[in-house]
């Protein structure tokens, strides 16, 4: 088996079925479908066994509670017998003929990539697609953790290295290194990432757009209104702290980056304070974003993120901005 397709699936019912129908177009390979449902309130887990029973050789569905698309994804993971694995979003689709392209791809470069990494375009609800441009200067291949690093430093702005749709994983290879995606809502991806990344010796770079990734929609994660961002933001900073060295060129920008990301959630995540300035001053002066927002070095700083530290430091713009984003 060449290829599992893991997608871990929670109130789609919607859009499940284009998702693995971009799947069950691609040839060239051997690949099977793993839907695991996240405990889905609606008929995803329905549509889910619909689409198995057609396609019963290719298809299977696991089903486990409601605990967010990392905990699903790990679920998945034990019934997997491809020799790469994918972790595609089940709202999301796949170009035809990627597959085959990614494969042969991976037998011109003459090795067994750990890691296989390709771009992807944006579609909103409509249809539209908005084609994304392909980052240039990256390496076709790399055998030195030390340059997927640095490089992994230098392009994360671009989204291609932290998302879990733009790589084929290499399934011996995850094994080794014993990693799973953790269980917090948000960030996860990202989290897993950086240390797939760390450990990874070999990596296979395919400067094609093969992924559509539909934007934020209503009820998604990326969508809500969640507390838990902030923490599980300070946990990405923790990833970033613990397997990438300061001494490699781009790793004060961007923890700086993703500190103030954190710190402006915070704002964001507060309900908003009904006895105005002083509870908001109080509230916001006493959270763990304060305490790693006061590390960061500003001219490390990408621009837009200065506009940001600049508003999260100054607690009377920083109360503004919340009023703003309350209204609309």
């Amino acid at each position: 088996m060449d290829l599992s397709v893991i997608l871990p699936a929670y109130n789609v019912e919607k859009y499940l079925e284009k998702s693995i129908a971009s799947i069950l177009v691609q040839t060239g390979i051997e690949y099977e479908v793993i839907i695991v449902n996240d405990g889905s309130s609606d008929n995803t887990l329905k549509v889910a066994k619909k689409i198995a029973a057609n396609n019963s050789d290719r298809v299977r569905v696991i089903s486990t509670q409601n605990q967010g698309s990392g905990y699903a994804r790990n679920e998945g993971i034990p019934f997997a017998s491809g020799d790469y694995l994918y972790f595609m979003d089940p709202d999301d689709t796949i170009e035809e003929g990627s597959f085959s392209k990614i494969f042969s791809e991976i037998k011109n470069s003459g090795s067994v990539p750990d890691i296989v990494l390709f771009s992807f375009n944006e579609v909103d609800e409509e249809g539209k697609i908005t084609v994304r441009p392909i980052p240039e200067g990256l390496q076709m291949f790399y055998n030195s953790n030390d340059k997927i690093m640095a490089d992994t430093l230098k392009y994360y702005n671009s989204r291609i290295f932290f998302a879990p749709w733009t790589k084929f994983i290499r399934h011996d290879f995850l094994k080794n290194i014993d990693l799973q995606f953790t269980n917090q809502r948000t960030g996860q991806d990202a989290v897993f990432s950086i240390e797939l990344f760390s450990k990874a010796d070999t990596l296979l770079w395919i400067p094609q757009n093969f992924y559509c990734y539909l934007r934020a929609r209503k009820g998604s994660a990326q969508s809500k209104k969640n507390p838990d961002k902030v923490l599980d933001g300070i946990n990405i900073i923790k990833q970033l702290e613990k397997y990438i060295g300061s001494d490699v060129p781009g790793y004060q920008t961007l923890l700086g980056d993703f500190t103030v990301g954190v710190a402006i959630n915070e704002i964001l995540n507060i309900e908003f304070p009904e006895k105005g300035f002083k509870a908001f001053k109080k509230t916001i002066s006493n959270t763990l974003g304060e305490f790693y927002f006061k590390k960061v070095k500003f001219n490390s700083l990408s621009f837009k993120r200065k506009i940001l530290y600049i508003i999260r430091k100054n607690k009377s713009l920083g109360y503004l901005y919340l009023k703003y984003m309350e209204r609309g």
